[in-house]
Formats: structure tokens, C-alpha cells, sequence
């Protein structure tokens, strides 16, 4: 005969009396000592950023019982908006160290983190018990955006105070008021750490809809904006204009006939240029059904983008390369909502580069994984975007350990992304002089300056073997993967590169 006991305490001895009763009489009591089942251990970070963390959970022996095991974080005020979980399933042979990662968490938050294990007490039936939390904290961050935001009648702007997410609790709000119409940034002010901005400030065209939005900015950064509709009209306590005279109307009469005529003419030429354009590409989709001569290309690519570079007629310059849709279509196109923006790494040659977050961006299923994303700047003219996207198509064709990876593009979002691998240590110049010593021995040894130029080296010869040369080999256009002893030196600056002819 057997029973069970169930939802009993874990990790707590018990002492278990049974006797046996016919109704009449009762047996003696016999007791036995016994322990319920150990809780799971609390998890122990090894890694966190300001929205992730990466903890472990070590089981031994006495958790034979445990199946599975789910690791959720908590904030501290447990307002249940913020929080994270992952869950493993045990499978192997204890002991054996199960390793999690939990992201999307706000920076500079404590969260309650603990292990919830399910235990199997039968092939049916199954119990939950939760170890005790860990108090953890994510590092500092940008600000949240800020909440609220919200435009009375009068034009006033207002918003509320946000997190500074850092241990600095100053706080900068930047206001930006952008056209609906054609995208473009009519306004940006720094208002400090005001809450408010009078919208009636900034001249904006009466009937004319706008974004109005508004971030937030501390030490490390700037956050993410909120924005709203708004179409910008006489405020109700302005004062009425004053009545013209007949001879203001007929001045105005004679300004807005000449208006007219100029955009006639305006017009006209619009139209001329829309039809032209036109034209050019249906000529461009009849030489396209026919398909291109390739030997008329190859001698036209020889004459025109030939460069003049030394005594080599070998040499194309870079500038003249252009990607093809088919190129492009090579590269893994990512989807922009699977992409998180975070820190402000530095300028590139069009623009900005992030640090961020891309969501199983290296396979399904693969989680979260840091990374470093390029785009061009605020009005970029159009031949410069062409150079970016061609630049991602040049570095794509690239695969080597010493060369830094492309990982994809995001062509779905204005502007455009160019996914790279992160290199955490940032450019070797920058790493070579924090490795100076200010006073004692050298940080670096002998073997792990050639270690270094062997990297460089490597990745020199495979550009090499694709007929690729580097015309601007400096250490600044050099990235290290981390300042520990197991680093690799990668070459970078996608802007750099010529093709050598075959």
C-alpha cells in the first residue's frame, strides 16, 4: 500500500506518523523521518548590459526529481509590466549547469530573480515550488521615453518626468517637430529639463500636420522618442488681423498673378522632366528583355572606371561601384521590428553607428544577439545612400575570421540599416593606447603585439586572394573583439576597399 503527501513545504524534514484503525481499534503509531524534495538553487548572473542578463543554475545530485526549470526576473516593484522568462528542460546527467539569458529589461532596474522548478511526483502529476529570488540589477542606460506626452488647444506641449536609468539624475529633453508631408525636421530644441515647450514659438504654417516628438537625455545617451499628431492652428486667444486697404489688396492682387505664372512654368517643367523620365525607363525595361551585352559592358567598365592610381591600369576605385538588386538580394534581409536600438558607438562615413539587439538574426530560434548598426545620416542625398547600400553588398561578399561581418541588412525602415557584428573593444589605435603603461611593465607582451599583426595579416591575404586590396590600413580601421587574451583583430571600414581586376 502506498500514498502520497502532496503540496507539502520543499527543502523542510518531516516526521510522518501512521497507524491503523479497523474501525474499532487502533493500532500503535509508527514514525518515520523524512525530507521533501530541495527547492532549486538561486541563479547566479555571469553577464549583464543595461537590457539583458546572462545567469547560470547549477544542479546537483539531490534534484534528481526536477524536469524543468523556469528563470523569470521581477522588478522590485513588481508592477507587472517588466518582466523576463526563460525555461529549460533538464535533460542529462547531474550534476550539470543550465545557462539562461533573459532580455528586454529596463536599464538600471533591480529585479527579484528566481528559479521556479517543476518536480515529477508521478508519470502524471507534476509539482511547481520557487527557489528563493536574487536581487540583480541591469546597468545603466539611456532613458525611457517619455510618457504622456500630450498638445492642448493653445499649442502648449507637455510630457512627464522620466528615468534617468543612470545613477546621474540629470536629465536634458530634446524636441523635435517634423513635417507629415515630406518627412522633414522643422524644428529640433534642447529645452532642458522643462516639461513643457510652446509650440506657438516656432513659426510653424497654420493647417500644416506635424510629429511632434520628444526624448529624453542623460550621460550616456539619448533614449528613444514619443511622438504625436498635430496640425498646427491659430491659437484661440490670438489677436485678429487687421483689415487691408484696397490698395494692399491690389498689390497682393498683382504678387499672386506673378505667382501664378511661375508655377506655370514650374509646372510645365515638371511635367517635362516626369515624361523624360518616363521614357528613359522604358528604354531601360526593352534593354533589359533583351538582356545586356556583356562584352559591350566589360569594354565600357575598362574605359570609363579605369582609375589613374600609380602606374597600375588594374586598379577600379571603389567609389565606382554599384550594387545590383541581385547583389543585394544575397544578403540576409532582417525585418526592422526584430531590431533594438541601444547605445551610440560613434560617426561613420554616412552617418551613425548603434550598438543594438537583433532577434535570431543568426538562425531560428538563436535568441538575442548583440550587435553593431550603420546608418546614414539626416539628409543624405541620394548617391549617398546608393554608396551604402553598395558598400553593404561589397562587405558581404567578405567571409574570414579577420574581416567583420556583415550580418544583414534592414531595408524596410527609412533610413537604412547595415547589420555588423559587434566588436566590443571598439578600434585597435584606441586599444593600443589604453594598453600603454603609465608606469611599470608593458600590458601587452611581445607574443601578443604579433599575435595582433598576424590577425591583420591574415585578413590582408584573404582580401588579397578576392582581388581585393586595402588602401587605407591604419590602425583605426582595425576593431578588437575584447581586451582579454583571447581577442582577434578584425579589419573594418567597409569604405576602404578597391577591386583588382582579373
Amino acid at each position: 500500500m502506498s500514498l502520497s503527501l502532496n503540496d507539502l513545504t520543499p527543502d523542510v524534514e518531516y516526521m510522518i506518523e501512521v497507524k491503523v484503525s479497523n474501525g474499532v481499534l487502533n493500532s500503535s503509531i509508527i514514525a518515520v523521518d523524512a525530507s521533501s524534495w530541495p527547492r532549486a538553487p538561486s541563479p547566479e548572473y555571469v553577464q549583464r548590459t543595461n537590457t539583458s542578463m546572462t545567469l547560470t543554475l547549477e544542479l546537483e545530485d539531490v534534484h534528481v526529481n526536477i524536469s524543468s526549470v523556469f528563470i523569470e526576473a521581477i522588478t522590485a516593484e513588481d508592477d507587472g509590466v517588466n518582466r523576463s522568462s526563460s525555461e529549460q528542460v533538464v535533460n542529462g546527467t547531474l550534476p550539470m549547469i543550465l545557462n539562461f539569458t533573459l532580455s528586454s529589461l529596463s536599464a538600471y532596474t533591480y529585479y527579484n530573480v528566481r528559479a521556479v522548478a517543476t518536480y515529477v511526483l508521478s508519470k502524471c502529476n507534476t509539482s511547481k515550488y520557487a527557489g528563493h529570488p536574487k536581487m540583480i540589477w541591469t546597468e545603466p542606460g539611456v532613458p525611457d521615453p517619455p510618457a504622456e506626452l500630450k498638445i492642448e488647444n493653445n499649442g502648449i506641449a507637455s510630457w512627464d518626468a522620466v528615468n534617468p536609468r543612470t545613477d546621474n539624475p540629470r536629465i536634458s529633453y530634446i524636441l523635435e517637430v517634423i513635417r507629415v508631408d515630406d518627412g522633414e525636421i522643422a524644428v529640433t530644441k534642447d529645452v532642458g529639463n522643462t516639461l513643457t515647450a510652446n509650440l506657438n514659438d516656432f513659426n510653424l504654417e497654420v493647417g500644416q500636420s506635424y510629429n511632434i516628438c520628444v526624448l529624453a537625455m542623460n550621460n550616456i545617451g539619448n533614449g528613444k522618442p514619443s511622438c504625436v499628431l498635430y496640425t498646427h492652428m491659430i491659437p484661440p486667444d490670438a489677436e485678429p488681423e487687421s483689415v487691408l486697404s484696397s490698395g494692399e489688396y491690389a498689390a497682393i492682387g498683382s504678387g499672386a498673378g506673378v505667382v501664378c505664372i511661375l508655377l506655370l512654368l514650374i509646372a510645365s517643367l515638371i511635367v517635362y522632366l516626369v515624361c523624360r523620365r518616363r521614357r528613359e525607363k522604358s528604354l531601360a525595361r526593352l534593354a533589359y528583355a533583351y538582356g545586356p551585352d556583356l562584352e559591350l559592358s566589360n569594354i565600357r567598365a575598362q574605359r570609363y572606371h579605369r582609375t589613374t592610381t600609380g602606374n597600375n591600369p588594374s586598379l577600379w576605385s571603389k567609389e565606382t561601384f554599384v550594387a545590383t538588386e541581385e547583389e543585394l538580394a544575397l544578403l540576409n534581409q532582417f525585418p526592422r521590428q526584430y531590431i533594438t536600438l541601444e547605445d551610440f558607438l560613434g560617426q561613420g562615413e554616412f552617418g551613425e553607428v548603434y550598438q543594438g539587439t537583433a532577434f535570431d538574426i543568426l538562425g531560428v530560434d538563436t535568441g538575442p544577439h548583440p550587435v553593431a548598426i550603420k546608418t546614414f545620416r539626416k539628409g543624405a542625398t541620394l548617391d549617398e545612400k546608393h554608396k551604402f547600400l553598395s558598400e553593404a553588398a561589397l562587405m558581404g561578399k567578405f567571409e574570414h575570421p579577420n574581416i567583420v561581418k556583415i550580418l544583414g541588412i534592414c531595408v524596410d525602415n527609412d533610413p537604412v540599416f547595415i547589420i555588423m557584428e559587434l566588436m566590443p573593444a571598439g578600434d585597435l589605435l584606441k586599444f593600443l593606447r589604453e594598453a600603454r603603461p603609465e608606469s611599470g611593465p608593458a600590458l601587452l607582451t611581445r607574443e601578443e603585439h604579433l599575435y595582433i599583426i598576424k590577425d591583420i595579416a591574415q585578413g590582408c591575404r584573404y582580401l588579397e586572394q578576392q582581388h581585393f586590396i586595402h588602401r587605407d590600413l591604419a590602425a583605426r580601421n582595425c576593431l578588437v573583439s575584447s581586451k582579454g587574451a583571447d581577442r582577434i583583430v578584425k579589419i573594418g571600414g567597409m569604405c576602404i576597399y578597391s577591386i583588382i581586376s582579373t
